[in-house]
């Protein structure tokens, strides 16, 4: 997996809306965590349609830019992250199943943006 960077008002909003969990409904993975007394992030930004041509879930009619961007992203803890990114879990976890799961997530907060 590519390192990416994101603006630091994407991430913010990310983990504001994150409402503190992993996107994955089930999931209890909390979005940080307190080693050593310093807080550290415990989940990934994952693409709902994939960032790369040849990724999961890729979604030609997006450019670059709307790839990264906020209404393509979601927190997912490491596990969720690896099992939706599988490609043989697509049809599993499509685009509209994460985008269902960012807009439970998020809610009317995430629409307000």
């Amino acid at each position: 997996m590519t390192t990416r960077s994101y603006p630091p008002s994407v991430e913010r909003a990310l983990f504001m809306l994150s409402r503190g969990r992993c996107y994955e409904p089930t999931c209890q993975v909390p979005v940080m965590r307190l080693i050593n007394g310093e807080p550290i992030a415990n989940v990934q930004i994952a693409h709902i349609c994939a960032h790369d041509d040849n990724g999961p879930r890729c979604a030609a009619r997006f450019s670059k830019e709307e790839r990264r961007s906020f209404r393509n992203l979601i927190l997912l803890c490491k596990p969720h992250h690896t099992l939706v990114d599988r490609k043989r879990n697509e049809r599993v976890y499509s685009e509209e199943v994460l985008r269902s799961w960012k807009q439970q997530r998020e809610g009317v907060f995430g629409a307000q943006l």
